[in-house]
């Protein structure tokens, strides 16, 4: 890879810091395509009776009466976490759900819920977490709010976060340009990169990427496209679509994803473990 090649002591503590900085600011982000940053789930606003905060209750209450289940979709990692759940007492703005321990401590570590959209609800719901009772697998929730949209349910792969800090560089050869980062998120079809410079590449472009899966021991060398490119204070974050032409880097990348989702799961579980001893 020649001058490609980058190595983890060019990292300087930004990196570090600017990965903590975006998490925060993107954790609950949720985007329409798999590859693109896309906006975060957007709040409705308020149409009279129909889209009120009672009307979600008294919609609760419904399903409560009527035995329905509804579904609950969080993301751990970047990797969706979905349970059915079924309502078990609403007390005034406060309800009171039972789901799986596993996607109760993902709704934990997002400390908000998210909830599909069923025959009853006529849109994604957000609610914030009171009480969790693990053990009971019951979860309370209030500060309910529809959402315009929830496009993670609409994800057609999953995006998972490296194991480690992994350097990547994309060149836009046309302009002879080149920014060296860090890998945020990857899925089978695109890329999040981090960097602290940005020497002109645009949405559009169309750009050469370099990076190592080190445990894998496999250097990807492949296509893409810059869908879109956020400035964020002295910080650029590139989303980026893979338009791979080798067969194989393709191979690669969708083993890798799929390991570490599996990983992914397998630390969450873990971490049930030790709630549940």
């Amino acid at each position: 890879m020649g001058w490609y090649l980058v190595s983890k002591s060019k990292n300087e503590p930004w990196l570090d810091v600017l990965v903590k900085a975006w998490d925060e600011r993107i954790k609950n982000e949720f985007a329409p395509k798999d590859a693109k940053c896309g906006p975060q789930a957007t709040p409705l606003k308020e149409n009279g009776n129909f889209f009120s905060h009672d009307h979600i209750i008294s919609n609760f209450s419904r399903i409560q009466k009527e035995g329905m289940s509804l579904i609950f979709l969080n993301l751990y990692m970047g990797v969706p976490i979905r349970g059915e759940a079924t309502v078990l007492r609403v007390d005034g703005d406060e309800v009171t759900f039972r789901t799986n321990p596993l996607q109760e401590l993902a709704i934990m570590h997002d400390n908000k819920a998210y909830i599909l959209q069923n025959n009853v609800l006529s849109k994604p719901v957000k609610a914030d977490v009171v009480y969790s009772n693990i053990s009971q697998n019951e979860i309370t929730l209030r500060n309910f709010v529809y959402l315009l949209n929830l496009p993670a349910s609409m994800r057609e792969t999953t995006r998972v976060h490296p194991r480690r800090t992994t350097p990547v560089v994309i060149v836009d050869m046309q302009n002879r340009i080149g920014v060296e980062g860090i890998m945020f998120d990857i899925s089978t079809g695109g890329l999040g990169v981090l960097s602290k410079n940005n020497d002109g590449i645009v949405e559009g472009a169309k750009i050469d990427i370099f990076f190592d899966l080190k445990e894998e021991k496999v250097s990807i060398e492949t296509e893409g496209e810059i869908l879109d490119v956020i400035e964020y204070e002295d910080a650029y974050r590139f989303c980026i679509r893979f338009l791979p032409k080798d067969p194989n880097m393709q191979e690669a990348i969708n083993n890798y994803v799929q390991t570490r989702e599996k990983e992914t799961i397998k630390s969450l579980s873990k971490e049930l473990e030790e709630y549940t001893k």
